[in-house]
Parts: structure tokens; C-alpha cells; sequence
């Protein structure tokens, strides 16, 4: 239990002063910030708004006015979705919906525990402070009636935490497989050459909207969800995106990544790899380039090995694009 006192003060409504309930639309504050409350207080507040919340389902108003007091909390170690060097996914239960949750990507447990000075941990904050950014930038400018359905594209922000120097994105839990992952389940492991097309189409049709303000910079098929009861594509990962309107300008010389190759190589295009690439902002050029290495993908169930190495010769390429089996020659001439 906890008093209406320190439960007023948790939503950071002030009992005096004469603000009274104006903090409560606050865009972008943090209620939270700053508050030394107790865990039983903090589960105390949750438990409230979602009892609140409960009782109206369809009331969108109450929703929003409540959502920046509420928590989202992971449930547990098996709620990690993906694990990687930098970073962590985990599924987490969205704190003013009830039965919905969210993806939230942090910080992973490696680069934790290096020292707040260390280059490796700056690099990653940099990273994901960056897509949590570009995030928000997605969502001011694709979710509103008039950019239709191109918002669907990508995962749905919930919000962007940026707190002492660990940023976490909670975005929508999009279901669905990669590419990778639908391909790979596929008897075949590979795709007709009408379904490869479809997929590729609607990734195309993302990747437009997407270059309206960035470069993807590592478009692959395990960077892009299908949900195959909807039809619905999403693209994953922006942590390589760059803004599209510096596309080809020089970095800037503090720019953590000037200088670092930003990517998958055997999605990356030739011109990647050149002398002075890396220190320059991607082209749109290099998303097309690895949609089409996707498409192939998509055909056969694999990439030539050979795309591991910078240095390949085009005719591996070439050579694999011909030796299609069952594809017209107007999907050839695509590739």
C-alpha cells in the first residue's frame, strides 16, 4: 500500500505550486525522473494503471493520458529475443496496454559492463541513440492519415529512452519471420520466383518511403520481417542508417563510425569497399544493390560465397543470375 501522497507525487502531479494536472500531457517527460519510490510503490502505480486500463479497453483517450506513468516491464531471461555483441532484444509487456507486448532494444550485457569511457560502449550508444532517433523521425513523419499505410513498414515506436547514457528503444513486437527465417522453412529453402517477386516489391515500397529520410544501409533478409497471415513486410535495424540527405558528403571528422565499414559484406555493393567509402554517407544506391542480392537470396536459398570477400568479380554474380532455374528472363533483367 501507499499513500495518495507519495502515489500523486508518482505521477508527478504537484500538490502544490498550482500546477496541478498539467504535467499529466507533458510530450516526451519522463515522470519518473528523479523519484526515489519504492519498488512496491512503482508495482503499486503499474498495477493501478492497468486495473484503470482494464476496465476501459477501447477508450484511447484515457490510454494516451495514462501511458507516459505507466511501466514496461521484461518478464524474464527466456523473454530475449536476440542477442548480439552490441546489443539485446527482449519482449517486454507494454505497461498501458493490456495483453500487448513490445520489443525493447538495449544495451547488451557485454557492452554494460565496460567502463562508460570505453570506445567500444561509446560506439554503441552512438548507434542506438542514433536509430532511436531516426525512429522517431520515422514515426513523426509516416504516422498521421495522409502517409496512408507507408508508417506499416516499419516496427511501431512506443518510446525512446535516452537516460544516463543508456538508450533503449520499446517499438511494436512485430510477428512474423525474417526472411531468413521463412526461407530457411520452406521445404525447398527457397521461393517461387511470383513470391520472390511480391516480397521484393513490398520491400522496395518500403525502402521508398524509408529514403524519404535515410539510408537503410543494411538491408539483408535478416532485416526484414514478413508476417505471412497479413502480407505485411517490415524493415528491421537502423543502427547503420545514415541521413539520405547527406547521402555521398564526407562524415564529419568526430563521427564515431568515419572510417568503420557499416554493414553486411556480401549485401554491400563494390563501391562500398573503395579507398575513401567509409568515410562518406551511404548512397541510396547500396539499399537497391542489396535488395537485389536479397532477391536472389529469395530465389535460391543462399548467396554465392564468393559476396564474403570485397574483392569479388562481378561475373559471380552474373553467373548465378544466369544459372536460374524456372525464373523468366524479365526477373533476370531485374536482378
Amino acid at each position: 500500500r501507499i499513500s495518495g501522497l507519495e502515489f500523486l507525487a508518482a505521477l508527478g502531479i504537484r500538490t502544490a505550486g498550482g500546477a496541478g494536472f498539467a504535467g499529466l500531457l507533458g510530450v516526451g517527460a519522463n515522470p519518473w525522473e528523479g523519484r526515489s519510490l519504492s519498488a512496491s510503490a512503482h508495482a503499486a502505480v503499474n498495477q493501478l494503471i492497468l486495473s484503470i486500463l482494464a476496465h476501459f479497453p477501447d477508450n484511447a483517450t484515457l490510454g494516451n493520458v495514462l501511458r507516459p506513468f505507466a511501466f514496461y516491464s521484461v518478464q524474464n531471461k527466456a523473454a530475449v529475443i536476440h542477442s548480439g555483441p552490441y546489443y539485446s532484444v527482449s519482449r517486454a509487456r507494454s505497461g498501458f496496454r493490456i495483453h500487448t507486448f513490445i520489443a525493447r532494444k538495449a544495451l547488451s550485457k557485454e557492452i554494460l559492463k565496460l567502463s562508460p569511457d570505453d570506445g567500444e560502449r561509446k560506439l554503441a550508444v552512438f548507434r542506438l541513440r542514433k536509430e532511436g532517433r531516426l525512429m522517431v523521425a520515422l514515426k513523426e513523419r509516416f504516422d498521421n492519415r495522409e502517409s496512408g499505410d507507408a508508417y506499416g513498414y516499419f516496427p511501431r515506436l512506443e518510446e525512446f529512452g535516452d537516460d544516463e547514457g543508456e538508450p533503449t528503444i520499446d517499438m511494436e513486437l512485430v510477428p512474423g519471420k525474417t526472411l531468413a527465417e521463412f526461407v530457411e522453412g520452406k521445404t525447398e529453402r527457397r521461393l517461387d520466383w511470383r513470391a520472390a517477386a511480391s516480397l521484393t516489391r513490398k520491400l522496395l515500397t518500403g525502402l521508398g518511403h524509408a529514403h524519404r529520410l535515410c539510408v537503410h544501409g543494411d538491408v539483408k533478409p535478416g532485416n526484414v520481417i514478413y508476417d505471412e497471415s497479413s502480407g505485411r513486410v517490415v524493415l528491421l535495424d537502423f543502427e547503420a542508417a545514415r541521413d539520405v540527405t547527406k547521402a555521398g558528403t564526407a562524415l564529419p571528422e568526430d563521427d564515431p563510425l568515419r572510417g568503420r565499414i557499416q554493414g553486411t559484406i556480401e549485401y554491400m555493393p563494390p563501391e562500398a569497399f573503395e579507398d575513401d567509402a567509409d568515410m562518406k554517407y551511404p548512397k541510396t544506391s547500396r539499399d537497391i544493390y542489396a535488395t537485389g542480392i536479397t532477391l536472389l537470396f529469395l530465389l535460391t536459398g543462399t548467396v554465392p560465397e564468393e559476396l564474403s570477400s570485397p574483392w569479388h568479380e562481378s561475373r559471380v554474380l552474373w553467373e548465378a543470375i544466369d544459372g536460374l532455374e524456372g525464373v523468366p528472363e524479365e526477373v533476370k533483367e531485374v536482378l
